[in-house]
């Protein structure tokens, strides 16, 4: 797919210091973008995120919460594109801040609407997650909320808006910031033992080089004749316990493991979803995506459940420990 619709465009991304938010940004730097504003509440991840892009005249690092409407308007002003990453993710801790998970996923998210819609910005996209499909978290309760939010801020003017608004949905961003990749690790490296919900759970998974790329493909094909607004990524899924052996293995050179399982935290799933019953009634496939459309399909949406191989498995873990795996995680 083309992504030359980013060339001389000027695109704020929030949350841009997070593990996606900063691989969009260097990603969006190599498309000849006219100007890209890094917008991110935390001063020390845009800190870590210049020392990363380093010197560029076009890039504006903004310090912001997306909770501050009348600061986001003014970051958000001259801007073509909106890429909105700035979430509360971490399942347990939004379970004991309900709160604040409300205030930054959903009433957040209403912001970002509202200043798209003030300053008729072309394309903004949100960034979702699978725990928002049948939640059961507060974490995925309000990414489902911002999804809503998202799906019917076209219909929800008076006057007609010429902003698109998009939801790309996917799974574990393998090796993201605090996840439990860093914990095995730390773990493996010192031969300490590990800690399961259970043998058996399961989580998709997907780089994050792969899951920028397919953002960026999304917006570019929303600008043809695809105009429906949640955007599935394909993936496959692996077994939590499998992918630490494959750790395991690849550090000391033995797979086996010692672990004990603690059951799972509140709000947590033993499996996750891509898609509810309802939207597979509306599933189309396109290339890389499975795509939710307005209306019920003809044709049947078969169900298909694909593992990693471990050599997947291993492409992953690899391209992690080459890129995250520093002085502070030894």
């Amino acid at each position: 797919m083309s992504l030359s619709l980013f060339k001389n465009k000027n695109i704020l991304v929030t949350g841009a210091g997070g593990s996606i938010g900063s691989e969009l940004c260097k990603k969006l730097l190599t498309l000849g973008v006219a100007r890209l504003k890094c917008y991110d509440i935390s001063e020390y991840s845009l800190y870590t995120l210049s020392q990363t892009l380093g010197q560029n005249d076009n890039v504006r690092y903004l310090i912001g919460d997306v909770r501050d409407k009348d600061r986001l308007e003014r970051a958000i002003s001259d801007s073509d594109i909106v890429i909105h990453a700035a979430a509360l993710k971490h399942v347990f801790f939004c379970e004991f801040n309900p709160d604040e998970a409300f205030k930054t996923n959903v009433l957040g998210t209403q912001n970002v609407i509202d200043c798209c819609r003030k300053f008729t910005i072309e394309h903004a996209v949100l960034i979702s997650t699978d725990k928002a499909v049948n939640p059961t978290s507060v974490m995925g309760t309000t990414k489902l909320l911002a999804e809503k939010l998202f799906i019917n801020a076209p219909e929800r003017v008076k006057q007609k808006i010429n902003t698109k608004f998009t939801v790309v949905r996917f799974g574990n961003v393998f090796g993201s910031a605090g996840s439990v990749i860093e914990t095995f690790y730390k773990k493996i490296i010192n031969n300490e033992n590990l800690t399961l919900t259970d043998e058996n759970i399961t989580r998709y998974f997907i780089s994050v080089t792969q899951a920028v790329d397919l953002v960026l493909n999304c917006l570019s094909l929303t600008k043809g004749e695809l105009q429906t607004p949640i955007f599935i990524l394909k993936m496959k899924k692996s077994k939590i316990k499998t992918i630490a052996e494959r750790m395991s293995l690849m550090i000391n050179n033995n797979s086996s493991l010692k672990f004990k399982t603690i059951g799972l935290k509140p709000g947590e799933k033993f499996n996750e979803a891509l898609y509810t019953e309802f939207e597979k009634q509306c599933l189309i496939e396109h290339e890389k995506y499975m795509i939710v459309t307005r209306e019920k399909q003809s044709i049947d949406f078969k169900d298909e459940e694909i593992y990693m191989s471990n050599d997947e498995i291993d492409i992953l873990i690899k391209a992690w420990l080459n890129k995250s795996v520093k002085g502070d995680l030894i």
